[in-house]
């Protein structure tokens, strides 16, 4: 639509904002290494293009940009196979099977992303 000169398209950010949660009640997320390479294992940007159209930009916390109370100087986690393979390597996981329902589009994106980490 952007390229479509006979469309005026306004935008302004949004409030809303996607995020992996894990129950760190319950084996293997209760382990911190586990957690980290998952996220390490996220391509943030691949689900903004495959998922948003590129309409987004990478979260860091639970508090959009936008909103009072976001901290920009949360460290954010980069996407890394490599460090989430050696951190799945040392929590003893490396070829495990992780049970995960699949609610959205995000949700099913990441789903291919688990492959190279031995995880389906």
């Amino acid at each position: 639509m952007k390229e479509d000169k006979s469309i005026t398209l306004l935008e302004q950010p949004g409030l809303n904002v996607g995020y992996l949660s894990f129950n760190t009640e319950k084996k293997p997320l209760d382990n911190l290494k586990v957690r980290q390479a998952l996220t390490y294992a996220v391509n943030k940007e691949a689900i903004i293009k495959a998922v948003y159209q590129g309409a987004g930009q990478a979260a860091k916390n639970l508090i959009p940009p936008t909103m009072w109370g976001y901290n920009d100087d949360v460290k954010d986690y980069s996407y890394d196979p490599e460090k989430a393979k050696a951190l799945l390597k040392e929590a003893g996981m490396e070829k495990r099977l992780l049970h995960r329902p699949v609610g959205n589009a995000g949700t099913a994106s990441v789903q291919p992303e688990r492959a190279p980490y031995g995880l389906r």
